[in-house]
């Protein structure tokens, strides 16, 4: 007689599941794809039905090379409304309501772009803070910072992911973002540790010293930074008082396997540290387009021109060669994919209204910007103000030294012309002493005049 098979309890099934995830940060170890495996299977097809905001007042599309990016950060988004009061007088949501995490991005337009491509900015340095000129190409070199308060550059509108970080950041790592941190290992740890996000608030197995249930979800920090927490509630919407991220690692590792966890800990910390540095190529200004400024390094696992992906879709973000060679081939098989337009037909994205702005901006987690004047967030990348005066006086002898060639030029070239002809020539000087000598006799009547007339009133003035 076959048996059947055995029924797994689905607490078992979930304390399996969190042993493996927190155990994977072990001093030297490396991530699987844990917890989100299956959903990460998906395929992620084009949108053709999205709607884009990256146009003009016309409705007109901007020149891809044009618009710029940067990423604002994280918030948590419950619905306020929904809210009520507990009978502790703390308020809590209502049944099933949304309290999701959702990703802030601005997007940008440079309205004075001359054509230059990638060649005509000037980029921030994370190392040095300081601006790189090395890369401008064309005549036209000006800084690359819509992160800037001061920025030349205009905001185009404020969107915000509705699914957090899932598409998102599944769609900036495999195009520009492969090419943004020119390392293989980067894009390797960036993408192993995307896939363990979780997108949901997630009910913990085991409980803290007062008993209470715990969960687990994303925890959105100042500056953009994010990172794991530990919430009292279903909805993952209060933050638990009494233990921490690193308390619960220890409080694992202590039941199941009689250790302190201390180790585990720390290096979860510093892989918190290590994911939101490689964020912060994205706070500062990025244009649309994925670029390379060292096209030899790392180029994604298509390995440049020869591999790069040949699609079928009449418009799917790739872009043409970058005229100076700043060419990004990235993970999927794109040349100089347009990140924005990546966001637009494969992210739930939505344009931010003023209440999400104000609403991340009271948490305390999104870069500081300006909207319509008013300010929202706090910090952010900043430099010294771009000496415009440096600039306008070298443009000044610049075109003072055209000028004065050119007048040089003109006098060669006519005085050339008129020893060609000398007819006209001598035409010309005729005309020129006929009237410097009719300049100086009626220059010298009126200084007769002038004699006599000064002679009278002097005589006159004697006389009296």
């Amino acid at each position: 007689m076959q048996s059947s098979p055995r029924a797994i309890h689905p607490r078992l099934l979930q304390q399996e599941s969190e042993i493996r995830f927190f155990n994977e940060l072990k001093p030297g170890s490396l991530i699987p794809d844990l917890l989100k495996a299956e959903e990460n299977e998906r395929e992620l097809a084009s949108q053709d039905d999205y709607t884009s905001y990256l146009v003009d007042k016309k409705g007109n599309e901007y020149e891809s090379y044009s618009l710029a990016w940067r990423y604002l950060g994280m918030y948590i988004d419950c619905d306020v409304d929904a809210m009520s009061e507990a009978s502790n007088g703390r308020r809590r949501l209502e049944d099933d309501v949304d309290c999701s995490r959702k990703v802030l991005w601005a997007a940008y337009v440079d309205p004075h772009y001359s054509g230059g491509s990638i060649g005509e900015y000037q980029y921030f340095n994370l190392t040095t803070l300081e601006w790189d000129k090395q890369y401008c190409k064309s005549k036209r070199c000006v800084r690359m910072d819509c992160h800037e308060s001061n920025t030349h550059f205009k905001l185009v509108g404020v969107f915000k992911e509705t699914d957090g970080m899932d598409d998102w950041a599944e769609q900036l790592f495999k195009h520009e973002g492969v090419c943004l941190w020119s390392d293989e290992d980067g894009y390797e740890f960036m993408e192993k540790y995307r896939q363990i996000w979780p997108n949901y608030c997630y009910q913990l197995s085991l409980a803290g010293d007062d008993g209470a249930t715990l969960y687990l979800h994303m925890k959105p920090e100042s500056w953009g930074n994010f990172s794991y927490g530990i919430y009292s509630d279903e909805d993952c919407s209060q933050e638990s008082a009494y233990v921490s991220f690193s308390d619960y690692v220890q409080i694992h590792y202590s039941y199941y396997y009689s250790s302190s966890g201390n180790s585990a800990a720390q290096t979860w910390n510093e892989t918190f540290a290590k994911w939101n540095d490689y964020m912060d190529v994205y706070k500062i200004c990025q244009p649309c387009r994925a670029y390379n400024l060292n096209p030899g390094g790392y180029i994604g696992d298509y390995q440049g021109e020869e591999g790069r992906r040949r699609n079928s879709e009449e418009n799917d973000g790739q872009g043409d060669a970058e005229q100076w060679g700043y060419d990004c081939y990235d993970d999927a098989g794109y040349r100089n994919c347009n990140q924005c337009y990546k966001f637009e037909t494969h992210t739930d994205y939505e344009l931010a209204s003023t209440d999400d702005l104000v609403r991340a901006s009271n948490q305390g987690t999104i870069l500081q910007i300006k909207v319509d004047g008013v300010i929202y967030g706090e910090g952010g990348y900043t430099s010294e103000p771009e000496n415009l005066f440096a600039s306008t006086f070298s443009d000044v002898i610049f075109f003072s030294i055209v000028g004065l060639v050119a007048v040089v030029l003109i006098a060669w070239a006519t005085r050339a012309y008129l020893r060609k002809n000398p007819d006209l020539f001598n035409s010309l000087k005729e005309k020129f002493e006929v009237k410097t000598s009719d300049a100086k006799e009626t220059s010298e009547v009126k200084t007769s005049d002038g004699e006599e007339t000064f002679g009278v009133k002097t005589s006159d003035a004697v006389l009296t």
